[in-house]
């Protein structure tokens, strides 16, 4: 993941946080964290009750001026959305050799360009959460744009992300969508499409009882993020 699920103060990360103490209760979970450098793993790893957490940081292989300037020609000759750092993949790599783990789940399509789908290790069911939906929300901001050279950017960033997204999902194991209408749409382009809805295990999280004659409901979050109109 490009983020930590700790601590669970927002959707995505409260969703992210109730994944990992489930599958924890089941089997041994390692996150790996592509970020910057932290001293907060230990803290990551007992709240979630992991069994390890590993962080990468970009910075550390972006060794020279060369090196980015290399990593983003690629980029714009694979019309790729975001970049392919080697060094990085490789590390990661070197790491799915050293635990061998049963499954990988990566989160959000940004992931992708840490794992080289086009050399999976045998044995290892290579599953993505949220991914391939990104090209939906950009979508839905063009109407929101003025101006012609602003809508024609926008429309770029959108069908080069849709054009990503259909190769992640296409070479994925299996997708972990979060409502129905997501579920439908993926299944063009993977047919293995499992439904994890949202939702909060209330022995794990503390909540605030507003009272029987409270009928007003806040909603904070992003409209133009499906799930989130999904939950309205």
């Amino acid at each position: 993941s490009t983020f930590v699920p700790w601590p669970p103060d927002s959707g995505t990360r409260i969703r992210n946080y109730q994944m990992l103490r489930f599958l924890a209760d089941y089997a041994e979970v390692h996150l790996v964290v592509v970020g910057a450098a932290t001293e907060s793993a230990e803290v990551w790893k007992a709240e979630m009750n992991l069994a390890g957490v590993r962080v990468f940081d970009p910075a550390a292989v972006l060794t020279s001026r060369l090196v980015y300037l290399r990593a983003r020609l690629m980029q714009h000759l694979s019309l790729r959305p975001c970049l392919h750092l080697e060094g990085l993949r490789q590390q990661i790599a070197a790491l799915l050799d050293e635990l061998a783990p049963q499954v990988l789940i990566a989160y959000g399509t940004g992931s992708a360009q840490f794992v080289d789908l086009d050399a999976k290790r045998q044995g290892i069911l290579y599953l993505f959460d949220e991914a391939g939906t990104d090209h939906l929300r950009t979508a839905r901001l063009l109407d929101t744009e003025r101006g012609v050279a602003k809508r024609m950017r926008r429309w770029w960033g959108f069908w080069r992300l849709r054009r990503y997204e259909r190769y992640v999902c296409s070479r994925a194991d299996g997708l972990l969508a979060v409502i129905p209408s997501e579920e439908a749409y993926l299944r063009q382009w993977n047919s293995k499409v499992i439904l994890a809805p949202c939702g909060t295990n209330l022995d794990r999280i503390e909540f605030h009882y507003a009272g029987d004659d409270n009928n007003t409901l806040l909603f904070c979050g992003d409209l133009t993020y499906m799930p989130n109109e999904d939950a309205v």
